[in-house]
């Protein structure tokens, strides 16, 4: 992506949630802060022998616990679907999935607070749908949704807590036999985040029934690692018209 443009400052809000994924605070086994090492020390009353029979030991848990990545090997693959029956997706085994949202499905893959995935059904969506069927041909419905993803741009930057997002060109595409356009983005990091530098996908997505936003972002310094986990979550994504009764 060769061009970049800065969002301008917000002008509205993202509806109220029933929860923030900054309220998410455990961790997943293992993750470590991507901006420091911790190395805990030894305790001082063990017998002598013992420590030097364990020290090679000890050094090895030392090293891997310091060169450990926040995003960590994916082993398996696991799909969920919300109790409504509209949305699924793939996601990694062992990665926390769940609902957030209150008066719209806001759910939150997460791995740690520096690597998530957000798939938000917002209302306006729904609305902007009935006016998208109609339209024309395909070159028209593509516009009016990147038009859609440009707005829906302020509401994601105020999700992610930096109104200084920024973002590259926008690419269009097909996720789930639904149409869809997607950025690439980044961003300094908030305080849940402490400032370190943080780079994502996200893509608005349109169906009959309604559409979502969806994004994945992780450490700019683990981004490398993240992309084909992020593309893979985000290319699972299906939705489906709700179940009737």
């Amino acid at each position: 992506m060769t061009t970049e443009r800065r969002l301008q400052p917000l002008t509205r809000r993202p509806r109220k949630s029933g929860g923030s994924w900054r309220d998410v605070g455990s961790l997943h086994p293992g993750v470590r802060d991507p901006r420091s090492i911790r190395l805990s020390e030894w305790p001082v009353s063990v017998n002598a022998a013992i420590i030097a029979s364990l020290a090679l030991i000890s050094a090895f848990a030392i090293l891997s616990a310091s060169i450990a990545s926040p995003v960590g090997p994916v082993r398996e693959w696991a799909r969920w679907t919300d109790e409504q029956g509209t949305i699924s997706l793939e996601h990694p085994g062992g990665w926390s999935v769940r609902d957030i949202g209150a008066d719209q499905p806001h759910i939150l893959v997460l791995r740690s607070e520096w690597v998530r995935i957000h798939v938000i059904s917002a209302a306006e969506l729904a609305s902007a749908a009935e006016a998208y069927g109609p339209l024309p041909d395909e070159a028209t419905r593509y516009r009016a949704l990147e038009l859609l993803h440009g707005s829906a741009g302020e509401a994601w930057a105020a999700w992610m807590g930096n109104e200084e997002l920024e973002e590259g060109r926008i690419s269009r595409t097909v996720i789930g036999g639904n149409r869809a356009v997607w950025t690439q983005f980044r961003y300094a990091g908030s305080a849940i985040e402490g400032g370190e530098p943080m780079t994502g996908y996200r893509a608005t997505i349109i169906s009959e029934g309604g559409g979502i936003i969806a994004g994945a972002v992780a450490p700019t310094s683990h981004w490398d690692e993240f992309r084909p986990i992020a593309l893979r979550i985000l290319q699972s994504i299906r939705l489906e018209r709700a179940r009737a009764g």
